[in-house]
């Protein structure tokens, strides 16, 4: 592959952007997060959207379950993913906006342009849409492995990679032109299986976890910077990455059961950890500040170089999903 052009430095997106991990949980099915909307699918068939402070905004109601949710740079749509394709929302409004026919797409993301989608299809195939007519733009193959997508970038860019439940251990993370397939770079996390993948909002830093520990990769040159150092007496804890944030260096937020990391991304060491009350099944960072952990005992809200938890919490009125507070009616 040929060279590529390195950004200048890891701001924070225009938008205030949220990147979202989360596990299959038994009760939240999906969580996207943008300031100050969240949407998050507590049933198998609908999306609760809340604004803010304000509280619950609406349902949008589904006829196949929910996989995954994503709002738009923007803020004013929200694409849902399900067995019967995507759906793209006016969030505002509670219509929809444009159906895509990806049926059985593994996974839809919203490259960063906001005009974009990308979805990765049970027969290995990756396929661009436009998110405005709903036309097919590009159609290529990938590995039969790759179950996750993760845009970076502007949006010209996005990298797949295996799944924590492929069985796969040798296969490279890879790099593709999102306008014409090509492969631009290809991550091996140390021969091993990668369980998650997270980057810095420019897209300059790509994260990859594997059972030994995680690698911080320039994007750029395909060069492994630096591997994070594991917390001391954890030698079994595998952290997945929330995100990669900007700033002095750098931090990368990680999570595992009851505990959220803080590492240098420069220098590898542990700046510290922040112990939870009730598993973070759900973390999203908005705009390189603020972290918020959706947990089984409610969201906590917390500073996201520090770990240190904010008093002032909008998101408060966000009843806890997992409780199921709210009935659902059929």
């Amino acid at each position: 592959a040929g060279a590529l052009r390195t950004p200048a430095c890891d701001d924070p997106a225009p938008q205030q952007t949220a990147r979202v991990v989360l596990e299959g949980d038994l009760v939240l099915h999906a969580l996207a997060f943008l300031p100050p909307m969240v949407a998050m699918c507590p049933g198998e068939r609908e999306v609760k959207l809340w604004q803010g402070a304000t509280g619950p905004l609406r349902t949008l109601r589904h006829t196949e379950n929910v996989t995954d949710l994503s709002f738009f740079p923007a803020g004013d749509r929200l694409m849902t993913v399900s067995s019967a394709g995507a759906i793209v929302w006016d969030v505002w409004a509670g219509r929809e906006l444009l159906k895509l026919p990806c049926a059985h797409a593994l996974v839809a993301k919203i490259l960063l342009d906001g005009d974009r989608v990308v979805t990765l299809s049970e027969s290995s195939f990756a396929t661009v849409w436009s998110a405005v007519s709903g036309r097919v733009l590009l159609r290529f193959s990938i590995p039969w492995s790759h179950r996750v997508v993760l845009p970076l970038g502007t949006g010209d860019r996005f990298v797949t990679g295996v799944s924590s439940v492929s069985g796969v251990v040798s296969e490279p993370t890879v790099l593709w032109d999102a306008n014409t397939g090509a492969v631009l770079r290809r991550y091996f996390h140390l021969g091993e299986q990668v369980s998650s993948l997270a980057a810095s909002r420019c897209g300059r830093r790509l994260g990859t976890v594997g059972f030994s520990g995680i690698a911080l990769w320039n994007v750029a040159t395909g060069a492994m910077e630096v591997a994070l150092l594991r917390p001391t007496g954890e030698a079994h804890t595998r952290p997945l990455i929330v995100d990669i944030l900007p700033g002095d260096g750098g931090v990368v937020v990680g999570r595992s059961p009851q505990k959220l990391y803080f590492w240098d991304a420069k220098t590898g060491g542990l700046r510290r950890t922040k112990s939870m009350v009730g598993f973070p099944a759900a973390v999203a960072v908005a705009g390189g500040e603020r972290l918020v952990a959706f947990t089984w005992s409610g969201p906590v809200s917390l500073d996201a170089h520090s770990g240190e938890e904010v008093v002032t919490f909008p998101y408060a009125g966000v009843v806890g999903p997992f409780m199921r507070a709210e009935a659902s009616p059929d």
